[in-house]
């Protein structure tokens, strides 16, 4: 089995499954996504990725303004950091965010 994946202290993830279904795993948790369901995983939770047969749209992205730490700018944007405080939150989309991302 693989290693779980790590990201640093200013590093997120979101998987989008545009086909498919596939298993993240989270810590102690299975989180099963299918077509049109995206998660994102907060920093520094470790995760892995099990696709068996799907597509599934990676971005990786790195919150950060220099000088100011990370737990700063969350405190700024209360919404941003209720999403992003989290280990992981799932979504099901209406078909804007596939769209937004494929372009």
């Amino acid at each position: 089995m693989n290693k779980p994946h790590c990201h640093s202290k200013y590093n997120y993830e979101i998987m989008y499954v545009s086909s498919g279904k596939c298993e993240v795993i989270l810590s102690e948790r299975t989180v099963t996504l299918n077509a049109g369901n995206y998660i994102i995983i907060g920093r520094q939770h470790p995760h892995l990725l099990k696709v068996q047969s799907a597509d599934v749209l990676n971005i990786e992205f790195c919150i950060q303004k220099s000088g100011i730490p990370i737990d700063d700018i969350e405190a700024d944007f209360p919404k941003l950091s209720l999403i992003f405080a989290k280990e992981f939150s799932v979504y099901s989309d209406s078909g804007e965010v596939y769209t937004a991302i494929r372009e």
